[in-house]
């Protein structure tokens, strides 16, 4: 009977062993699933911030676009001349991201940038007309001077 207790309580410990092993593996796997996580937390974090860094940049381009489409109204009326400024402050190119989600923040701040160099080509084409017209309005007038003369 000693001889069976010794080897049933054997067995136990290589039992308890086996049991500790996966609870230690198990833990493991865990605390690497947290990591990742937690890694991930980072990257959504950066990526949100950057992500906000692009949109106010964008829009204090925009912003200073409409500006200058106000400003070549302003000079229309006046009879002024009006270059536009080449402002360039909104680049996509300039965000870095390292993973899928960096791939398709790329490719939306290219459609991003795509669509805004659309805006600011037809707000330079409205300025553009807005100047021609000025100018064969300006001539009328002259004319008009000449003949009331």
């Amino acid at each position: 009977r000693e001889h069976m207790s010794f080897l049933d309580a054997d067995g136990t410990a290589r039992k308890l062993e086996r049991m500790r092993q996966k609870a230690i593996s198990g833990l493991d796997k865990w605390k690497e699933h947290i990591k990742a996580a937690d890694e991930g937390l980072i990257r959504v974090d950066l990526a949100k911030k950057q992500m906000n860094s692009m949109r106010e940049a964008y829009y204090k381009e925009l912003t200073m676009l409409r500006e200058e489409l106000h400003l070549a109204g302003q000079a229309k009326k006046e009879g002024r001349e009006f270059t536009p400024d080449d402002i360039n402050i909104f680049d996509p190119a300039a965000y870095a991201f390292d993973d899928e989600v960096g791939v398709i923040l790329k490719q939306k701040a290219v459609m991003l940038q795509q669509r805004f160099e659309e805006h600011k080509e037809r707000i330079r084409s409205r300025i553009d007309d807005m100047a021609k017209k000025l100018e064969s309005t300006n001539l009328l007038l002259a004319r008009k001077d000449m003949l009331l003369e």
